[in-house]
């Protein structure tokens, strides 16, 4: 089945879940050493973005939009929409081009999030309203929030151990040849199988 969906990221995090001096303190740099102060921000964002791509979760808050060219992947009024990230902690805004293409927002009262299940539904006795009729254009559009708060003190610890975990195996193996750090790989696979439990927050 084709995929009917896109995935924007519309604000970006004002922080990064692991600070420099966290990076630091864990690599036993320091704190008055700046000598690879610019790498280490560069590797902390790097792996920041390698974690959230790989547990599939936004990790300090961030608005992200979602635009699909119709309700759900089956075109079923009275079915759910999937979002595709998680860690949502809340429900923006739900948009929609009407029949005469003109966009609504649809009021709150009409729909309800699952977040076991990262899916939106038409409220009890509501169905998803008509869209549309142009062809190869998204009619649906989603904002939500996800994250686990706007500071990294918020940030679960399992997660800021992953991203030093990367940090460190990147700063003292650039080029990715020595197998002595392999075991901070392993540590890091390891981190990220348990937060990709269905049952993990």
């Amino acid at each position: 089945m084709p995929m009917n969906w896109t995935l924007t990221r519309v604000t970006n995090p004002s922080n990064l879940p692991v600070s420099l001096s966290e990076v630091k303190k864990h690599l036993r740099i320091s704190e008055t050493d700046t000598t690879h102060d610019s790498h280490l921000q560069l590797l902390i964002e790097a792996a920041t973005e390698r974690l959230e791509d790989d547990i599939d979760r936004q990790i300090v808050t961030a608005n992200y939009k979602q635009s699909q060219l119709s309700w759900d992947e089956v075109d079923n009024a009275y079915g759910s929409i999937k979002l595709y990230k998680r860690a949502i902690t809340n429900i923006v805004s739900v948009k929609y081009y009407d029949s005469d293409g003109v966009q609504q927002t649809l009021d709150p009262s009409k729909y309800t999030y699952d977040a076991g299940r990262t899916r939106l539904w038409p409220a009890a006795g509501e169905r998803w309203p008509d869209t549309s009729s142009e062809q190869n254009s998204n009619k649906v559009e989603i904002i939500f929030t996800a994250g686990y708060g706007n500071t990294a003190t918020t940030v679960p610890r399992s997660m800021k151990a992953a991203i030093m975990l990367c940090v460190g195996k990147w700063f003292f193996d650039p080029a990715q040849e020595g197998s002595s750090l392999h075991s901070q790989e392993v540590a890091y696979e390891k981190l990220v199988m348990t937060l990709m439990r269905s049952t993990y927050p």
